[in-house]
């Protein structure tokens, strides 16, 4: 029995060690692509207010500054790992914003088409904001820095 819970210790230990790889890889990946796609956003708002339009949004272009700004700043944000789970949560709501207007079919379908559901593009971004969100932005981040194990788990 001591030898199953002494290699159980070694696979906790390093787990953790991926673990925090794992969500610092998150963080940088995502976090940039959220930044980027947000500049994008802003970068060319006619654009993107004529996309905004055909989806219906009442006031297109007040809502390519929104999302624009909550995907820039909230992806930078997660990109450095500073505040890290406040960031997440506008990052998930843009997404959930994402499937019910750009993606409602997926959407509806979540439950019949989960194949349909998961290979729509917000799909990643969404679940890389709930692990972050839910599992913090990891040891390798300014939040551990600052706060240490209270926020930055992994």
């Amino acid at each position: 029995m001591g030898l199953l819970i002494s290699a159980y210790d070694k696979l906790m230990c390093w787990t953790n060690g991926v673990a925090t790889l794992l969500l610092f890889l998150i963080r940088i990946i995502w976090g940039w692509q959220f930044t980027w796609i947000g500049w994008g956003k802003l970068a060319d708002v006619s654009r993107t207010t004529e996309l905004f339009s055909n989806l219906g949004f009442a006031d297109p272009e007040m809502m390519v500054y929104l999302v624009g700004g909550i995907e820039m700043i909230c992806g930078a944000l997660v990109l450095v790992g500073l505040l890290t789970r406040l960031a997440a949560l506008p990052l998930v709501i843009v997404m959930i914003g994402a499937y019910s207007t750009a993606h409602v079919e997926a959407a509806m379908a979540v439950f019949t088409d989960f194949q349909g559901f998961t290979n729509e593009a917000p799909f990643l971004f969404l679940y890389a904001s709930l692990v972050l969100l839910c599992f913090g932005p990891g040891k390798l981040s300014v939040d551990y820095l600052i706060r240490g194990r209270s926020d930055a788990k992994g």
